[in-house]
């Protein structure tokens, strides 16, 4: 999957488009948020720039990196809520 320009810009184009998605307010975007951010770590070794921050000597979190971080983040602050909403017994609206 590293390779192919063909598939970073097919998730590149994907993750961007739900990334819109989600912040107007959809949650089926923010759920395919998720394994987007995943395959974008996979495929985006052509674009990877520089590292920002070294995990080990062989590995670390690059600027191309920073993309997937902000699907998680977005996905997270659309997806939780409802979540927590659910656990904790209230109803979606607030009302009981």
């Amino acid at each position: 999957m590293s390779g192919s320009p063909t598939i970073m810009l097919a998730v590149l184009a994907a993750l961007l488009f739900c990334l819109g998605a989600a912040v107007v307010g959809s949650r089926l975007a923010a759920l395919a948020l998720i394994p987007l951010a995943g395959a974008w770590l996979m495929s985006n070794q052509l674009v990877e720039g520089s590292t920002l921050l070294r995990l080990t000597w062989s590995h670390g979190v690059t600027t191309a990196d920073v993309l997937s971080v902000l699907a998680l983040l977005v996905a997270a602050w659309r997806l939780l809520p409802p979540v927590v909403r659910l656990l904790s017994g209230s109803s979606p609206s607030g009302v009981r």
